[in-house]
């Protein structure tokens, strides 16, 4: 039982079942050496053991409803969760005290043991294991092989089950314990996009988030959570366990969720699962990070009262596309030229800074999901019409970096001409599917010659990649280079005290985005509350809690 001791001396520190924060952990004594300092993404910085902003109790939102608190503390955990669901690390979240990590990699899950826990030899065997489970989890990560990758693909045509997810438990005062689940955006290898496209409505919801969701929940009964049952002195407790518990006044459990991109999306249907099943909604608080639309407008007349946070850049088209509503709360940036600079890291080419010029306009009039299929139709027409079947061959032939249209061109009988037909053909039948009705012929025909020129005097790679900057690099939540943080990690440091908060509303039949009278700002959120003392406070959260019922 010792050769944790020997593999992993650095983490000696954190061996009792009952850890305290790290600030006041005795340094490991005699001649072991600590690990070498690892060079930690920017988001992670923040001390993973400061709960306090999570655990708070819900205050009034900008429109005076009962809220999770909008902080800079809690976004600066919250993008730390979902940063963390891409590299899967937790090596600095067990040194802040964390335990009881499973990993959720399509349909492989790797779980706590479901053992009772004594002595510290049993927790420090538990920690060993999950740093094993860790490794195999980052494995599955991995591009596979290319029969294995053709497998996983064809498995997606039934139905996504590419979710990924981790989930961790931390002690909190007073027997109680803040359990956390960080669901991953999508994946490097070409299937995990499959999802993000199933458009379809699931129940009110976007079709591939539902089934992604519903594929995580299948495993809330093999997801343990040994340590923390240790704790509370049961014999067992898993995650079905825990979210049934929710829905009791006195819960012992805090339910901490976030997400980057689709991870958000998955976020908000399992939140309103949970609210449906009876959860209350202060045990839960959710941030999304560049979540894109999950519900349908018909779903609920109040989207805004769930226990949700999205915090969005203007510039990503994500959080714009998906289905129709946000459930929670959102709250947006309008970035600055400053803003731009530091975290966007464009080519200067003059060709490309020309190229740009007529894109980013373009892509920042995309209202929603109709219109997004709208403009990424009379792209790809005008472009095929403009270029030809041998300038679309010759890109394919010089573009086998770009894996996505590689395999779109393989599966194309190797002519492009042949893929830009069955991707109109797809968009066309998503855009019925979602709006009722085909596209405008004479909207598509008005934005192909607005593109036309353009298109004709800019080749072909150039407006793909051009294409590629200008999504991905608003939209990203950090990198390798920790040093120069991206978009995300950078509003989340820069960014909170000018975020204007909005909420989805029905107005004449329609929802529509209702923004709050001044940015959440924040002192304006999490210190109105400090200062909402008393009497005008109480009455503030009762009449939100009062309309939150009414939704429900």
């Amino acid at each position: 039982m010792t050769l944790w001791k020997t593999l992993f001396p650095w983490m000696q520190r954190d061996a009792a079942p009952d850890p305290q924060p790290a600030e006041h952990q005795p340094r490991a004594a005699g001649n072991h050496k600590s690990a070498p300092e690892r060079k930690q993404p920017t988001a992670v910085r923040h001390d993973l053991s400061r709960l306090s902003s999570l655990t708070a109790p819900h205050t009034p939102d900008p429109f005076g409803e009962p809220a999770p608190v909008l902080s800079q503390e809690a976004a600066a955990l919250s993008l730390a969760l979902a940063e963390m669901t891409y590299t899967l690390d937790i090596t600095p979240w067990m040194a802040a005290g964390w335990r009881d990590f499973s990993f959720q990699v399509d349909d492989v899950l790797e779980s706590g043991l479901d053992s009772s826990i004594h002595t510290p030899e049993d927790a420090a065997f538990q920690q060993l294991a999950s740093l094993n489970r860790m490794r195999r989890a980052q494995a599955a990560l991995r591009a596979r092989n290319p029969i294995g990758q053709m497998l996983a693909a064809l498995r997606q045509r039934e139905g996504s089950d590419t979710v990924k997810a981790v989930c961790m438990a931390h002690p909190l005062p007073h027997g109680r314990e803040l359990i956390a689940i960080g669901f991953m955006g999508t994946g490097k290898r070409f299937y995990d996009w499959f999802s993000n496209f199933r458009f379809a409505d699931d129940a009110g919801f976007h079709q591939g988030f539902s089934q992604l969701c519903s594929h995580f929940e299948a495993a809330a009964d093999q997801i343990f959570f040994p340590e923390a049952a240790a704790r509370l002195g049961c014999n067992q407790l898993t995650l079905r366990e825990i979210l049934n518990e929710l829905r009791a006044p006195d819960s012992r459990f805090q339910l901490w969720m976030a997400g980057h991109s689709q991870g958000g999306a998955v976020m908000q249907v399992f939140t309103h699962r949970l609210l449906q099943s009876g959860a209350l909604p202060r045990h839960i608080c959710g941030y999304g990070f560049a979540s894109p639309t999950a519900a349908s407008a018909a779903l609920t007349a109040c989207p805004g009262a769930y226990p949700l946070w999205h915090i969005q850049n203007r510039d990503d088209l994500v959080p714009r596309i998906g289905a129709q509503v946000h459930l929670g709360r959102c709250a947006e940036l309008q970035p600055s030229g400053m803003f731009r600079q530091q975290a966007y890291q464009y080519s200067s080419l003059p060709a490309d800074e020309a190229c740009r010029a007529w894109m980013e306009p373009l892509l920042l009039r995309i209202r929603d999901t109709a219109d997004n299929l709208l403009h990424v139709t009379a792209l790809m027409l005008c472009t095929a019409e403009e270029k030809g079947e041998d300038a679309l061959n010759l890109l394919m032939d010089r573009g086998r970096s770009l894996v996505v249209l590689d395999w779109l061109y393989a599966f194309a009988g190797d002519r492009a001409q042949n893929m830009v037909q069955q991707l109109e053909q797809h968009q066309r039948r998503m855009y019925r599917e979602l709006t009722g009705h085909d596209m405008d012929a004479r909207r598509l025909r008005a934005l192909k010659n607005e593109m036309r020129p353009h298109v004709a005097a800019t080749p072909l790679r150039r407006i793909l990649t051009t294409l590629i900057a200008c999504l991905t690099q608003p939209h990203l939540i950090n990198d390798d280079h920790p040093a120069r943080p991206k978009a995300y990690a950078l509003l989340v440091q820069q960014g909170m005290d000018v975020l204007r908060p909005f909420r989805w509303e029905m107005r004449a039949g329609q929802m529509m985005k209702r923004y709050a009278a001044a940015p959440a700002g924040v002192s304006g959120h999490a210190g109105t509350a400090g200062r909402k003392a008393g009497r005008s406070r109480r009455a503030a959260l009762a009449r939100g809690t009062a309309r939150l019922g009414k939704c429900r």
